[in-house]
């Protein structure tokens, strides 16, 4: 993402409070909303990796109906790539508008977020 890393180091519990890697410094960035005025701040640790691939195969979204005509902010959400930004639960909070579409069991879940798209990846990461 080519962003100024300022020196942090810290270890990064996983489950079970196993200590699961140390972070490599600390970002500031802005995320900022596609297409509204919304944006906010936050700062983000740097670590090697968030989690491997994901998904682990390839997700075809016109398989799930309640999917169908959503605009996605992330139209490539079904191919599998790295993960770039984890978001904590005190940033996800203050990019949600609201409305949730459910699926079935082993289906997608999509939410609307302030993007006006649906998914986090509606969110565009610009440095400080």
């Amino acid at each position: 993402m080519n962003l100024h890393r300022s020196s942090y180091d810290v270890a990064v519990e996983g489950i079970g409070a196993l200590s699961c890697t140390r972070t490599k410094g600390v970002v500031a960035i802005t995320l900022k909303s596609t297409d509204l005025q919304f944006s906010v701040a936050i700062h983000a640790l740097v670590i090697k990796s968030i989690t491997s691939v994901l998904p682990t195969a390839q997700i075809f979204g016109n398989q799930y109906k309640h999917l169908a005509g959503l605009q996605m902010a992330d139209p490539h959400f079904g191919t599998p790539g790295n993960i770039d930004l984890l978001l904590g639960a005190d940033v996800w909070g203050l990019i949600l508008k609201g409305d949730t579409i459910k699926g079935g069991p082993n289906e997608p879940h999509a939410q609307l977020t302030f993007g006006l798209s649906y998914f986090w990846a509606c969110i565009k990461i610009f440095s400080k």
